[in-house]
């Protein structure tokens, strides 16, 4: 019972997103502690998910928790993961299509990322793409605006600038894959 208490306030920091106190209360187990308890292993497993950035774990071990009691902060767990690559999302991408964005913030359904949308007070176009960055994009804003603009004899689509954001996001992650292998 004591470890299942110990793993239920290892994943209620994580859902806090106190990662530094998270991590003083783990090095103060031992390593064959935490692998040999299924309690205290699942917030350990979370927090490396979280670390190497492979989100669609969270959401997967919300299914597979060691205990019913985990349940509650693992959807405290899957809001602030949301809330995370919200804040990158906006970061990294000027534009992006609607559907593009649910996939990523891992909705399922659609009035569920309209209220994610309107809570985040994002932008959606009609065309179904999410403006984050009104001054950098002027240009592209006018250009989804004024749907008669032409560009070497071809209409501008959302879809174009949608595959500009990913182009932009690609470049983002490599650099900071390249970060993360200076520090390793």
């Amino acid at each position: 019972m004591m470890q299942q208490l110990l793993g239920l306030y290892l994943l209620s920091l994580l859902a806090e997103n106190r990662l530094g106190d998270f991590h003083s209360e783990v090095e103060l187990m031992s390593l064959d502690k935490i692998e040999k308890d299924q309690y205290l292993s699942f917030p350990v497993q979370l927090e490396r998910s979280l670390m190497e950035g492979s989100y669609s774990k969270i959401f997967i071990a919300h299914k597979n928790v060691p205990a019913p009691s985990y349940g509650y902060f693992m959807e405290l767990l899957a809001n602030t993961t949301r809330i995370e690559i919200a804040k990158n999302i906006s970061r990294a991408c000027p534009l992006i299509s609607a559907d593009a964005a649910r996939k990523m913030l891992f909705i399922t359904s659609e009035p569920e990322f309209k209220t994610f949308v309107d809570q985040n007070k994002w932008k959606l176009a009609q065309n179904g793409v999410l403006n984050f960055d009104t001054e950098r994009n002027l240009i592209q804003d006018q250009l989804l605006i004024e749907s008669d603009i032409e560009t070497d004899g071809r209409q501008i689509t959302a879809a174009d600038l949608t595959a500009l954001s990913y182009q932009e996001v690609a470049e983002t992650m490599l650099g900071y894959a390249k970060e993360l292998e200076k520090i390793v």
